[in-house]
């Protein structure tokens, strides 16, 4: 049986590499409906409330680890002293929970780190390409309130990907993207020192799964690449399981949806084992998502590799 995606992988990529913008900095909005845009490193920079100028913060994305930091510079309630708070947080579509940390005890210019002591909570979230709302709650001086914030540096290429993006994208995070029903993940994966996968699409047409691969034998996604292609009888069970060449799995992050609009989590990465192929996927830290997901990780034996 043929692979089905490679009939229309080269228009697909054609298709997709127009939008490659947007799809590495993961800035579509989950439906034309959203309210708010996905944290993504195009929104990194200064921002500040301008009812409060001289004082901001700087906001800076971590991809790779589904982070956000920012350093916010700010005074005392006398005015007579400088604030340094440091926010570092998880983040969750348009919005980043993160932890402030106040610093103190510092020496201009001299050797030893300050003091780093944990001062709250606080909640940002982006309402455009230029304008956010930080709730904060100070648990040790009893502080809380909401602060507007607007783009103070230049936007970069935020508003320009956002009016590329089709109303059929749907984001789950800022790595996978659906794409007219293929799912599309497109940043490099460093597997090993001389091992990383590129550009991932997934198709799932309610009975097997195909997906295809762009392997490199070395790392940061250069040199010489493989496509690699593999397709599996994928059945769903329930909610949160399905069946995948007999074994049972719990899923994980959205990949998959079928035709009756139930959603799938799943992530996969192929490893060979014992001269077959296991597909591992997930996160093992056994918490569960806000929508009942559980985040477990599981192996499983992979089915027999396809080509053309």
């Amino acid at each position: 049986m043929p692979f089905p995606l490679s009939r229309r992988r080269a228009a697909a990529r054609n298709w997709f590499h127009k939008l490659l913008l947007a799809l590495c900095l993961g800035l579509i909005a989950s439906s034309s409906n959203a309210q708010g845009v996905l944290i993504n490193h195009g929104l990194d920079g200064s921002w500040y409330n301008p009812a409060s100028p001289g004082q901001g913060m700087f906001l800076e994305t971590v991809p790779s680890m589904n982070l956000l930091w920012g350093g916010w510079y700010t005074f005392d309630d006398s005015g007579s002293a400088r604030e340094w708070y440091t926010l570092w947080g998880e983040i969750s579509g348009d919005r980043a929970t993160m932890t402030v940390y106040r610093s103190t005890n510092g020496r201009f210019d001299q050797p030893g780190a300050a003091d780093l002591d944990v001062w709250g909570q606080a909640q940002l979230r982006f309402l455009s390409c230029h304008a956010a709302q930080l709730d904060y709650q100070f648990t040790v001086s009893g502080h809380n309130g909401s602060i507007p914030l607007s783009r103070l540096t230049p936007d970069l290429d935020c508003a320009d990907s956002l009016e590329q993006a089709h109303s059929t994208f749907v984001s789950t995070d800022s790595r996978w993207l659906n794409v007219r029903g293929d799912w599309l993940f497109e940043p490099c994966v460093d597997l090993g020192p001389n091992e990383s996968h590129g550009q991932e699409v997934f198709h799932f047409d309610g009975q097997q799964l195909s997906f295809e691969i762009d392997h490199y034998r070395q790392s940061g996604c250069r040199g010489p690449v493989e496509v690699q292609r593999y397709a599996f009888g994928l059945q769903r069970v329930d909610k949160i399981l399905a069946e995948l060449d007999g074994e049972m799995v719990i899923a994980n992050r959205v990949l998959l949806t079928d035709g009756n609009g139930q959603t799938l989590k799943q992530i996969f990465a192929l490893k060979p084992f014992d001269g077959e192929l296991r597909l591992t996927h997930g996160r093992f830290d056994g918490r569960i998502d806000a929508d009942g997901f559980p985040n477990q990780l599981f192996s499983i034996f992979a089915g027999q590799l396809r080509t053309e």
